[in-house]
């Protein structure tokens, strides 16, 4: 196989990345975690925890389809958990190429029930 072979092979294959936004809810997530594991362990372990979930979220944007689907929520919502310490919720907007933080909970936080809350005020400005 020649090399210019390789190399078309090979960027058909690269998978696609796209941009990253956090919605509002998404950001009152983090600052809710934050603050909570602030009051608990420290200013430097909340930040810390925050910043590792940040940068989760911008490692979905890379195969940003690995995420779970799941039957209840908005067609399209995807679940990606953070080591069993958080839940991402998220959507991929192939149309303007970028993945959407919805939400993202704290272990132990009903996800399903927000997000079925959410789902009802779908329609609601964000």
């Amino acid at each position: 196989m020649s090399s210019r072979v390789c190399a078309t092979v090979t960027r058909d294959l690269m998978p696609k990345t796209v941009s990253l936004v956090f919605r509002r809810k998404a950001l009152a997530d983090l600052l809710a975690l934050r603050t909570h594991i602030a009051e608990n362990a420290g200013h430097d372990r909340a930040g810390i925890f925050v910043a590792r979930i940040e940068d989760h979220c911008r490692s979905l944007t890379l195969f940003s389809k690995r995420g779970a689907t799941r039957a209840g929520f908005s067609p399209g919502v995807r679940i990606a958990p953070f080591r069993r310490q958080a839940i991402i919720a998220y959507i991929v907007d192939e149309a303007r190429d970028r993945l959407i933080v919805l939400r993202v909970f704290g272990a132990g936080q009903d996800y399903d029930a927000a997000l079925r809350s959410d789902d009802d005020d779908a329609d609601a400005p964000d």
